[in-house]
């Protein structure tokens, strides 16, 4: 491959080569050109002598870069996988979850490495600002863009802490389904990290919008009976984050934890539509 003129070289991975220049530039290019050269005659119609079935187990776990890899081990596999229109969307398809878990098992390991009781109040200094931990800023899958703008910093501080320990602490919770803890954790980094680069009042709003999103998620995973979670879960995070819901209404599920409260009698719907800007006169979201 050459890493210099392929695409998926270039990138960390596909997530991030759908948001680059180059996506934009050119959004049908080949991800795969230049096919790199080889100097041996391939067997004859490339053929992999791997069942199927057995390629498409394999494929369920792999991302793209692996697969490129994986496809590339020698002259026999390397047209056969890539040919098969049907492997390639599996894989592309595969490359959220894959990012998902790469997330969690990060935020595993910096958990690990958090000196302080996850489950105790924040420490805060003479000025009322938390000590920003440095895994959390850290380079890796899970690592959070923090807003630098000193206006607002010292609330903006303890909710950023906060963020982090409600993210490890839902990231090792064992009583939730790995996947579907994967893919808050997941949403929860992308609404703090997307606002924070937005920069003006989305970048200030960020860490506690997120915040309040993981909360709500948490209460959610809680109650019996919703079906389709992770879904309108999802939804929930683009709402938050395309700036269609009142902050205050969501601050206000996160200090009162209103959706357990009414956990009996809950309501997708009806919570969405009250915290929705155009209901702006509503109470408190009821669930």
């Amino acid at each position: 491959m050459n890493a210099s003129n392929a695409i998926i070289d270039r990138f960390a991975s596909f997530f991030d080569y759908l948001r680059s220049s180059a996506f934009k530039e050119n959004p049908t290019a080949n991800i795969f050109s230049p096919l790199r050269k080889v100097s041996s005659e391939p067997a004859i119609n490339n053929y992999l002598p791997l069942t199927h079935e057995l390629k498409f187990e394999i494929t369920k776990y792999l991302n793209l870069k692996d697969f490129i890899a994986f496809s590339s081990i020698n002259v026999d596999n390397y047209l056969s996988l890539r040919s098969d229109d049907l492997l390639v969307k599996r894989v592309i398809k595969n490359e959220p979850l894959v990012r998902m878990l790469e997330r969690l098992k990060d935020l595993n390991e910096k958990s690990q490495q958090y000196l302080f009781d996850i489950t105790e109040e924040i420490e805060l200094d003479e000025n009322y600002e938390a000590d920003i931990p440095p895994m959390a800023i850290s380079p890796g899958p899970a690592r959070l863009f923090l807003n630098s703008n000193p206006e607002g910093y010292r609330t903006l501080s303890v909710y950023f802490v906060k963020l982090f320990q409600y993210l490890c602490m839902f990231a090792n919770d064992d009583s939730t389904d790995l996947f579907f803890r994967a893919h808050i954790c997941s949403l929860t980094i992308d609404i703090n990290n997307r606002m924070s680069l937005k920069g003006g009042e989305n970048a200030v709003n960020a860490t506690s919008l997120a915040l309040y999103f993981i909360d709500i998620a948490s209460q959610v995973n809680q109650l019996i009976g919703i079906e389709e979670k992770d879904q309108k879960l999802h939804t929930l995070a683009n709402m938050i984050e395309n700036n269609e819901l009142k902050k205050g209404k969501l601050s206000q599920v996160y200090y009162y934890k209103s959706v357990l409260r009414e956990k009996n009698e809950f309501d997708w719907d009806n919570f969405i539509d009250n915290l929705l800007l155009k209901n702006d006169n509503a109470n408190v979201p009821r669930c």
